[in-house]
This record gives C-alpha cells, structure tokens and sequence, in this order.
C-alpha cells in the first residue's frame, strides 16, 4: 500500500531478537518513536520498510530505577531525567535536544541510530565512556560498543539498550544558528573519568563525532565546510568550546538542568517494577522465518478523540500523522504548519502529553489511546482561563499558533493547577511553539500564574471548530 507521500511502506512488528534480525536483513528500518520516519528533516532514516520495536520489551528504565544506568532503547528523552542525576554533560544534551514535545517522542535507541553527526546526546555519550547494545544484522549477534562505534557498523542494526556508565563531572556546550532546536554547528562535551582524565569529544563540525585531544584538537583541513558555516569559522567556535568546557570543567561550573526543566509535563516518567527492562539476553541464532506483519486491530479497537471513540488505525499506512488523520474526520482546530515537530501549531494531548501531532505515526496509536484537541481543551475550566487572558490581553494575532498553545497550557495545568507565575516559566512551558506574527511575548505576560477560574470566565462553543474550513 501506499503511503501519504505515495512511497510503499511495509510495517512489521517482530515478538523476538530472531524476528528482528530477520527483520534487519530484509532492509526494515528500525522505527524508534516514530519521528524519523514522519519528518522530512529526517528522510535519511525512512525505508520502504519499516519495523517496530515497541513490543520487545526495550522500554525499561534502569534495573533499580534512577540507581542503575542501563537504559532500553524505546525510552523516550522524556524520561530519562531521572537518570540525568550525577551525569550533567549528559543532561546538558538531553535538554538540548529538540524541545519537549519532540523529546516526548523520540526514544534514545531513535537518536542514536540515526547515527546522525550533529545530534546532541552522542557526543555527551561518548565523553562519558557509554557504551550500546546492538543487534547486528552482519553477524547476528549482540554486541556492547563504545556509542562512536555505531558510526562505522556497516550492515543494519538496531540499538537495544544504552550504559550510561558512572556519574561522572562534565560540561556539554554547543553553538547553533538563531533558533535553539536548530540542530549545532559545533558541540563539545568535557568529562572527567574516574582515572582523573579529562575525556573531550566534538561533534557537528566533524563528518562524525570523534574524541579528541584538547591540546590537539583537529584542524580546518578536517572539518565539514558547507553552506551552512565554513571550516574556518567552525575551527574557530571549536577552539572556544573546547576552552569554556574545560576551564568549567575544572572550575567545577557543571551543575545540570532542573529534571523539571527536560520535560515538564512528563506524566508518565516513572518506571514500574513489572516492566521489562533492557535485554541482556544472548546472541540470537538467525531465524529463517520472516516477522509477520502487525495483526489488525479487532473491530472493538477504538482511540478517544475528544471523549467521542473512533475506529483505530490499522497500522496499514504507517507514514500517515496523527495530524492529517485528526483533520481528515473534522477535528480542524488541529493547525498544520511545518510537519517537521518544529512550529507546535499542531500540538494535541496524546495520554495526557502535549505532543506534536505531525510526528505521531497513526500506526503506533493503539486501543485506548486517548487524543484531546484544542477544541476539547477550550470547554474546561482552565482552557476557558487560558482564553480570556490570552483575550484580555489581546495576545492573539491571527491565530493560527493558538490551538497548539492552548493544549500545552492544558496539559500543564492538568498536572500543576496553575501556568507559571513568571514570563521566563512560560517560555519555557511554550518552548517549541512559534508564532509567525511575533505575539508569544505578549502571549507570556498575558498568561503568568492563570489557573481555572482566574480572569474572565469566556463561554466557548467548541462546536464551532467543525464548522472552520481553513
């Protein structure tokens, strides 16, 4: 079948290693969180066929919580803060990664095996001494790699688990363009091991992350030189991390990003003691048979949109988003702006999460699932406050970024009770919205400390959305 852009994508779901490696030697490409394969900023990782590792059992979250850093590949960001206690460097590149709602979906195994030389947490990674545990297809066995390693496998793999090693000191800096999700220019991250060395690693400049020498670092000769920022100049931003990270390094300036500030409504970041964690399991033996294709939901399967249930996908169309699907059965306060996770004007509720909706293949929404639009944000008590402040104020342009924001502050106020009480609180709550008319200023003032029943109660018709053609 044909997908959304007219590619024929496959979806497969493999129960075991051996399905997966079956899988892996048949060309599928590993789903992660689903982002990669959604995203035209990530066509790289798109295949013909794709395979979900979701029902592997890889979403554990440590063997003794935050204590043990052994992480399975399908977490997402979201959730490992826990484990960022004692690790700076890498929760410097956690919270550098996207923004929250793409770190909701995005799974650790996802970013690492996009092998992509400008992600953020590779290179903290590396500086860290973590290693990852893969399935590869080449030889069929698991094996533990140093994270750079993933750059020179030549075959397919899958990442089925990440060491994050020991807490260590460490500082991760980075340079980018005038938007801070826009991916770097020039990473560093500096991280003092136990021996007392001084591990230094840099990205985005090099054609791969690479640890370095401070005192030797490379030169322009071997730097990218591209549209974006000539070898020089990068040479030139690489010196000046590499110094800042080291003398804060030793000046001991490496405190972390609050764990509040990685995700702040993560509502599901705990792990439960019955959830599987990462395998540790030995080297599959290829298995001849091929995985089978993802069993159709029963009739019964139904997702809440709104409170109103609705059929499930069928996974027949994984490529298609949760964005086009909501508006397709007339949920149109779902607005449609970059598709790439970036804008936030899609923004829904997806289990209590405000999640870029453009990101969200139909085919991983399974039976319960629950999915609030604006329009049902708007008809509660705290989604009318949002609106007559946002009103009040006359915070509100033309509009088109409102729905996204309006979910965001639901979802905050579901787990708070209140929006921040300050401008920079709400920023930071609204990071990942943008607004093309330039209003989320006055948005930020209009919308310090609301919570329900504050400001102007406003009568909203959420009814009203189905009649908007736009």
């Amino acid at each position: 079948m044909q997908d959304s852009r007219g590619d024929e994508v496959e979806l497969l779901r493999p129960a075991d290693l051996e399905a997966l490696l079956d899988a892996l030697r048949r060309g599928a490409v590993p789903l992660g969180g689903g982002a990669g394969l959604m995203s035209a900023a990530f066509a790289d990782a798109r295949g013909r066929t794709a395979v979900d590792l979701a029902g592997l059992g890889l979403d554990g979250l440590g063997l003794d919580g935050a204590a043990d850093g052994r992480v399975g590949a399908m977490v997402r960001l979201s959730r490992l803060a826990p484990l960022c206690d004692g690790r700076p460097a890498i929760a410097q590149a956690l919270a550098a990664t996207g923004h929250p709602g793409v770190r909701r979906l995005i799974t650790l195994g996802g970013v690492l095996g996009a092998r992509s030389p400008r992600a953020d947490l590779p290179v903290a990674l590396a500086a860290a001494g973590a290693t990852v545990s893969v399935l590869d297809a080449a030889d069929g066995t698991v094996r533990e790699l140093p994270a750079l390693d993933l750059f020179d496998l030549p075959g397919p793999f899958a990442v089925l688990a990440v060491d994050l090693g020991p807490g260590m000191p460490g500082v991760y800096r980075r340079f980018t363009g005038h938007q801070a999700i826009a991916p770097s220019l020039v990473s560093v991250a500096a991280v003092r091991r136990p021996d007392g060395r001084v591990a230094v690693c840099v990205g985005a400049a090099l054609p791969r992350p690479r640890l370095v020498d401070p005192d030797r670092l490379p030169g322009p000769g071997e730097l990218l030189d591209d549209g974006e920022a000539s070898a020089g100049y990068r040479h030139r931003i690489m010196r000046l991390l590499v110094a800042e990270a080291c003398e804060a390094l030793a000046a001991g300036r490496t405190d972390q990003p609050d764990p509040a500030d990685l995700d702040p409504a993560d509502l599901t970041g705990r792990p439960t003691r019955d959830r599987p964690g990462p395998h540790r399991t030995p080297s599959p033996s290829p298995s001849p048979s091929s995985p089978s294709p993802s069993p159709s939901p029963s009739a019964e399967a139904a997702v809440l949109v709104d409170g109103e249930a609705r059929p499930a996908p069928d996974g027949s169309r994984p490529t298609d988003s949760l964005a086009w699907w909501l508006r397709d059965r007339g949920h149109l306060a779902v607005k449609v702006g970059c598709e790439e996770g970036t804008c936030g004007s899609c923004t829904v509720s997806l289990n209590g999460e405000p999640v870029p909706s453009c990101l969200v293949p139909v085919a991983r929404l399974s039976d319960g699932d629950r999915v609030d639009t604006a329009a049902a944000v708007a008809g509660r008590p705290g989604g009318r406050a949002v609106i007559g402040a946002l009103a009040g104020a006359a915070a509100v342009q033309c509009g088109f970024c409102t729905p996204g924001v309006l979910v965001s502050c639901g979802s905050w106020m579901d787990r708070h009770g209140a929006l921040p009480a300050d401008e920079e609180g709400i920023r930071g709550m609204l990071a990942g919205h943008l607004c093309r008319c330039g209003g989320l200023a006055a948005a930020a003032r209009a919308l310090c400390g609301v919570c329900p029943g504050a400001g102007p109660d406003v009568d909203v018709d959420a009814g009203n959305d189905r009649e908007v053609t736009a």
